[in-house]
């Protein structure tokens, strides 16, 4: 027997019903996260990384990003590309993640680059959406990038916070000159 849109509608109302369970069981360790963020000053050390990117460079964010994983993550991204009409096939993040696995916190700085995933190309809508995010035509969460694209790792020490923040600026500023 085919199913029904009543089928469907239920099916709909099940996941949906799951998914509020999984962030609510999930909404004390974002907050853990997102808190270390801020003690690591991530949201003013991106704007000052997005503020040094040369002229011909279109950057946008800084951006809040989360995600369940395994691991479960917070960030806090810039994403970037080339000037001019044609080079928006690709588009670069940058961010600074804290990852939470096995009641451990690692922070890392990475990069990836997104490619373009829409089928059709509108300059004008393109550019202001791109100022909100890059989800709509990169089809990326901001999910961390794999371990071979860090620029930088340790794991969170809150006793470490002022080195680590050293630490995190200076990858940023090597960045954000290239």
């Amino acid at each position: 027997m085919p199913p029904t849109d009543s089928d469907s509608r239920y099916e709909e109302i099940l996941r949906r019903i799951e998914q509020r369970k999984r962030e609510e069981q999930s909404t004390p360790i974002f907050d853990d996260l997102a808190r270390i963020l801020d003690n690591l000053s991530a949201f003013a050390s991106f704007e000052d990384a997005r503020r040094r990117v040369p002229r011909e460079v279109l950057a946008f964010g800084p951006k809040a990003v989360r995600g369940y994983g395994p691991p479960m993550w917070v960030g806090v991204v810039v994403w970037y590309r080339p000037g001019g009409y044609y080079r928006y096939r690709t588009c670069s993040l940058l961010g600074l993640w804290a990852l939470r696995e096995d009641n451990r916190t690692q922070i890392i700085v990475g990069k990836k680059t997104l490619k373009y995933a829409q089928s059709v190309y509108n300059a004008e809508s393109y550019f202001k959406q791109m100022q909100e995010g890059f989800e709509l035509y990169y089809g990326d969460k901001g999910s961390p990038p794999p371990a071979t694209n860090w620029l930088y790792s340790a794991e969170y020490k809150p006793l470490e916070r002022l080195k680590l923040i050293a630490e995190i600026k200076d990858v940023l500023k090597v960045m954000a000159s290239k």
